[in-house]
């Protein structure tokens, strides 16, 4: 009954609220009181010229061309007047800390894409120019983290300490750069490697059916590079890293993709960039119900106005929240933005789980905020949780999350120091809710607001530690302690807590203090500025020899025997000092240029697999937003480019630029089978191959399912080892004509002797390529099964026992044979002796297999 009574009131309250505005909107001027609905809404022209009058009473037309000011806002996108300077794709920045990118160059104002939630984008507020294009980190540092489509790490494991960043927009490498695909790419499955092979430098399309294991072929390959490179060692030229890149998937898919790499090693080679479902196009948030931040603003309410001694909350509270008006007011000062699981959540019937803390968002930008840390321990069951603020005036709440560290002793609460010492870690930080920050003389009562928000989401979702304050505020909120299943680390409430800023002084007298403050944190880093460019300096060895060499130079007379010696040896040492060292290979060059163009391309067989389906959706709706004509499925004109200047960025370098590689393995999702729609039509005239994986193979348990007559590797084969090429150059052409003949072999029965054969020889190859989830396998291992099935040493092994016979042999190899798969391994071929002491083993191992 309270909670019915409790949701009333928020209606009333939000449709009341509506209404004073509506009132407020009727006593404005008749220019902004002339209501147009959408379909006869004022043209673009219009509404330029019309807040142009506007803004150059605030604003003169000189200054648009670095700045502008917002003329409409909404699902993600904004629409700015002025920056006549501004570069397509710029990163620009709101005076609300949210950043964009330029999209749309029109001729009275230009399309934003937000790179945050569009609630706390303002009609009329400020946008600046970066002259920065966008741009995202890169380097070796991001190996083995989880980064978001900004670059941005989201893994929980602290800041990327990368120094190097690259234009996200970057041009393909040219003709002459190039050179044909000669390295294999070992993906670990039998039925790839052999029919279907993959080469460095290649774009292989993946495509299929919603749950037909795309992502799990994908995984497969980036799994089986771990052999591959602990078999390197330091030899960059033989190693493979991974990128994964995970378009509109779930949260909880990519997690369980991070687990399953950690689990196998694997993610010290790898690279995941997460643009997950929760994040649509373009990054814009779901916005919170109308009426639930009037239902947590009574809570509050209440949690403030309990009746309990005078321990229990500052009176300062009291001084500002005297009366439920003063409280309203302070509240419209700080607009509550909310993370889109809590809304469902206030109105649910028991705490919330694991998932729900797991789905925080923590968007970009400078806010204050409530924020919620899930901290886990190896081994142990069960989970904590710690509810915060952070109200800092200059970085909002990132100046407080950023400071939990586990080896941090100072400025952390008690109870997360103790669960730091006995070795639990934090594994997600998210927002409760949040607001930009406020205006300097507002905040000392919004802080008071946010310390009362932290004290009522604490005490009501308990993770605060039981207390006899409990007694005080349990009858308040709808759930109990017993239902909680994490533990909780809050050991005190906030309404204790001491109001900062909050002295009585006037408006001025506050922004004076903040004007102060962000002069001496300017000076502050100037200083800090200055200190790190000593550091770096004195770490830059060679070029301080060489400073030192060329001023020790001038004091040497050259007509001298030993002033000539000595001007020789100075000379040496500039042009030793001249050369620039690669620090993970070791090669000197002559000018930083060859450095930077040898980083580029020297990098060896990088490998990228994307969701290209998702991005072409994404890209759809941000076109659509930013009203862009529609072409075919509403797709826009130049989706096609959107792929292929993406996908020609797969090559393999020639020997002067370094000789690495990028290959490319886009994933498509078809529907029902069709590889004549838009997309994947586009993406097959694009890629040098596909395989295609067929629903109806993999609920008959045939995985990888793929097609064999649809799936192709146009230049893959020039890359296949010789010793594979010489064992299955036949297989896929024989398995194709095994498919063709038993469907037509269902509708008859008198089959002659060569076509049984033909059938039964096929069922033994097609159950000798399954391969479970997770166990790459060798390619000196394929090739003595791949030879067995083949050549028909399996045709009297039974159907049913292929799979067994299969780990048997393997079995047998490596313990008794092992000097067969070290000499495949190593000359990489199949020579006349190898072959026939393989046969000879084949054969007496068959006809012991019982």
């Amino acid at each position: 009954m309270f909670r019915s009574a409790l949701r009333q009131s928020a209606r009333v309250a939000t449709v009341a609220a509506a209404s004073s505005r509506i009132s407020a909107a009727r006593a404005v001027a008749p220019v902004a009181n002339s209501f147009r609905g959408y379909a006869d809404k004022a043209s673009p022209t219009e509404v330029s010229s019309i807040l142009e009058q506007r803004i150059r009473g605030v604003q003169e037309e000189s200054g648009l061309a670095e700045t502008g000011r917002v003329l409409s806002v909404g699902d993600g996108i904004a629409r700015v007047h002025g920056m006549a300077n501004v570069q397509a794709e710029e990163l620009v920045e709101f005076a609300s800390g949210v950043k964009g990118m330029c999209m749309n160059l029109e001729a009275g104002q230009v399309g934003v894409v937000l790179f945050g939630s569009d609630r706390l984008v303002k009609e009329g507020e400020t946008v600046k120019r970066t002259g920065e294009i966008v741009d995202v980190p890169v380097g070796m540092e991001l190996l083995g983290r989880v980064v978001d489509a900004l670059g941005n790490p989201i893994d929980g494991k602290g800041p990327i300490k990368s120094s190097k960043r690259s234009r996200a927009q970057l041009k393909a490498p040219g003709i002459l750069p190039r050179q044909s695909v000669s390295q294999p790419v070992q993906t670990g499955l039998k039925s790839v490697d052999a029919m279907v092979p993959i080469g460095r430098g290649q774009r292989e399309l993946i495509i299929g059916d919603r749950q037909t294991g795309k992502t799990a072929v994908a995984l497969d390959a980036m799994l089986n590079q771990k052999r591959w490179n602990n078999a390197a060692g330091a030899d960059e030229a033989k190693k493979l890293y991974c990128v994964y890149v995970a378009v509109g998937q779930k949260r909880s898919t990519v997690a369980q993709l991070v687990q399953t790499l950690e689990e196998n090693d694997a993610m010290k080679y790898s690279i995941i960039v997460a643009a997950t479902a929760s994040e649509a196009a373009p990054l814009q948030y779901l916005a919170p119900f109308a009426g639930t931040v009037g239902l947590l603003h009574d809570y509050t309410w209440q949690m403030l106005d309990v009746e309990a001694p005078g321990w229990y909350k500052n009176p300062l509270f009291g001084v500002i929240f005297h009366s439920r008006s003063a409280f309203d007011r302070v509240t419209r000062l700080a607009p509550l933005t909310l993370s889109p699981g809590l809304p469902s959540q206030l109105f649910a019937l028991k705490p919330p789980g694991r998932s729900f803390f797991k789905n925080l968002l923590y968007p970009q930008g400078r806010f204050w905020a409530i924020y919620a840390h899930t901290m886990k321990k190896p081994g142990v069951k069960g989970y904590r949780v710690y509810f915060g603020s952070g109200t800092d005036t200059l970085d909002g709440v990132r100046s407080r999350t950023k400071k939990y560290k586990p080896f941090v002793t100072r400025g952390l609460p008690r109870m997360v120091r103790t669960a730091f010492r006995q070795g639990y870690r934090i594994t997600h930080t998210g927002l409760l809710c949040w607001t930009p920050i406020p205006r300097p003389r507002d905040v000392p009562r919004v802080r008071a607001l946010f310390l009362a928000l932290e004290a009522t989401l604490t005490c009501m979702f308990f993770v605060q530690t039981k207390h006899i304050e409990e007694m005080y505020w349990k009858h308040i909120f709808p759930w109990v302690r017993e239902d909680v299943e994490y533990s909780p680390l809050c050991c005190r409430s906030a309404l204790k807590e001491t109001i900062r800023g909050y002295q009585d002084l006037s408006a001025d007298q506050l922004e004076d203090i903040y004007t102060k403050r962000i002069s001496h944190r300017r000076s502050l880093m100037r200083g800090y500025a200055r200190t790190h460019k000593i550091r770096k300096l004195a770490k830059n060895a060679v070029a301080f020899r060489k400073k030192n060499a060329e001023h020790s130079l001038k004091h040497y007379n050259k007509d001298t025997v030993a002033g000539a010696s000595k001007q020789r040896t100075r000379k040496a040492a500039i042009r030793s000092a001249a050369r620039h060292p690669c620090g993970p290979c070791g090669r000197n060059f002559d000018s930083p240029s060859a450095l930077k163009k040898h980083l580029g391309t020297d990098r060896h067989a990088s490998k990228l697999a994307l969701q290209a389906a998702g991005a072409a959706v994404a890209y759809r709706q941000m076109s659509l937003l930013l009203r862009r004509p529609p072409g075919r499925e509403a797709y826009p004109g130049d989706v096609f480019y959107l792929h292929s200047r993406l996908l020609e960025r797969s090559a393999k370098m020639n020997d002067k630029l370094g000789g690495g590689s990028l290959t490319a393995l886009p994933i498509i999702e078809t529907q029902g089978g069709d590889v004549s729609a838009y997309i994947p039509t586009n993406v097959i005239s694009i890629t040098d191959g596909q395989i295609f994986l067929e629903a109806e193979l993999f609920y008959k348990g045939i995985r990888p399912a793929i097609n064999v007559g649809l799936s192709v590797s146009r230049v893959g084969s020039a890359a296949q080892l010789k010793a594979m090429k010489q064992v299955a150059g036949s297989l896929k052409l024989f398995l194709a004509q095994y498919r063709e003949v038993a469907a037509f072999a269902q509708f008859g029965s008198d089959l002659d002797a060569a076509t049984k054969q033909t059938l039964s020889r096929g069922e033994r190859l097609t159950e000798l390529l399954k391969q479970k989830q997770y166990s790459p396998m060798a390619v000196n291992e394929m090739v003595p099964l791949i030879y067995a099935g083949i050549n028909g040493h399996l045709d009297n092994v039974p159907v049913a026992k292929i799979l067994q016979w299969e780990s048997d042999f393997l079995n047998h190899l490596r313990t008794n044979e092992k000097t067969i798969l070290d000499q495949i391994d190593k000359e990489g071929a199949l020579s006349k002796e190898l072959e026939a002491k393989l046969k000879d083993v084949i054969k007496s191992f068959t006809a012991n297999f019982s």
